[in-house]
């Protein structure tokens, strides 16, 4: 609530932590959010104030009650600095300060009609003006300083924004901090939300879901450590690679894996490819833990990994009941549509293994 008493503001929480209305002076501002928690348009009743649609690069398509007003652009760590019209002219541009607080704009404003100053990060709530969480980090299992680092003072603050690193680093969620900017962790964390949605899907059958849920429930939560997953940004081995995993054992003695998304694909890819890729490089990780904690060293233990990675791929979209390039298609005729997915997993796992082959030069190949 405001500290002016004559510019009041009532905030309602769901069950989940999520600010669901605002009430001013009797004036209500409904809030609906998208299955992976993203605020999703702004109300006022039934007329709708503003809606943001997710596109690919983690750019926004901003509604109002007439139409299409905006399309809203993201910098290097998703801060929306500049938006534009559908007739390609500038609708604003803005500079941040590195907590976020908003020192220049130009244009029409970059504000939610019923901004309160606070930024919603998933698990808590952000106030720039303050660089701090209005409540302290928590996680899922009992921890006495959850997700500190003892030998790095900075994150023992339970209400500092990313050690006071703004400028480096981001907190898509609010619990962790994030090895890629804050756009390509936010569409991480919504690519694993379609892949627990899918996980719940009836579509599956059961030994389906078995194998899905081996994969995915290997995740945790985001920020801890101690799932054994590693996710970052970068360059791949081989060029053509969407993602690639490497397996070892980390100095603590824990069984890593290390998911690399390639830099050059990432933008273009929506969520549901983004968790397909996921459970696909993560089905890569646990075979090396099963094979000592190495990479494939034979072309037959290639082939085999790869194709266990494109079934459970496949499976995403299949759960959600999706089209998914050369993976699955809603509109398969449902006698053959299993032939024809594992086709497409068949297809993929030879491509990927060709491609391994021409990079390592191991026996088999």
């Amino acid at each position: 609530m405001d500290a002016d008493l004559s510019d009041a503001v009532s905030l309602t929480y769901d069950a989940f932590g999520r600010m669901v209305e605002q009430n001013r002076s009797g004036v209500y501002t409904p809030i609906a959010y998208s299955p992976a928690s993203q605020e999703l348009a702004l109300m006022s009743g039934q007329t709708l104030q503003k809606a943001m649609v997710p596109l690919s690069g983690s750019a926004l398509a901003v509604y109002n009650s007439s139409g299409l007003l905006y399309y809203a652009h993201p910098d290097m760590l998703g801060s929306i600095r500049l938006a534009t019209t559908p007739s390609r002219t500038m609708y604003f541009d803005t500079a941040y300060a590195p907590f976020g607080e908003t020192y220049a704009s130009a244009g029409g404003a970059n504000l939610d009609p019923a901004y309160t100053g606070l930024d919603n990060f998933g698990a808590r709530y952000l106030a720039s003006s303050m660089a701090r969480f209005m409540t302290p980090d928590w996680s899922a299992t009992a921890a006495p300083v959850p997700y500190a680092k003892l030998g790095d003072p900075q994150s023992l603050n339970l209400y500092a924004y990313v050690d006071n690193n703004p400028v480096s680093l981001t907190d898509p969620t609010g619990h962790y901090v994030c090895n890629g900017t804050k756009a390509q962790c936010q569409t991480v964390s919504d690519g694993l939300a379609q892949a627990r949605t899918a996980l719940r899907s009836q579509n599956l059958a059961k030994d389906q879901r078995a194998a899905l849920k081996k994969v995915v429930s290997t995740f945790g939560k985001a920020g801890d450590e101690h799932d054994g997953v590693t996710i970052s940004f970068g360059r791949t081995q081989s060029s053509k690679a969407t993602a690639d995993a490497h397996s070892y054992t980390g100095e603590s003695g824990l069984l890593r894996t290390d998911i690399t998304f390639n830099s050059k694909f990432f933008g273009s890819l929506n969520t549901i490819q983004v968790a397909g890729v996921l459970v696909h490089e993560r089905s890569h990780g646990l075979d090396g833990i099963a094979r000592g904690n190495m990479d494939p060293q034979i072309k037959k233990q290639e082939f085999a990994t790869e194709m266990r990675a494109y079934n459970v791929e496949s499976l995403v979209p299949k759960g959600l009941g999706v089209y998914y390039p050369g993976l699955w298609n809603p509109n398969w005729d449902p006698g053959s549509a299993e032939a024809s997915r594992f086709i497409g997993v068949f297809r993929g796992a030879i491509a990927s293994t060709s491609d391994w082959c021409n990079i390592s030069g191991a026996p088999g190949c």
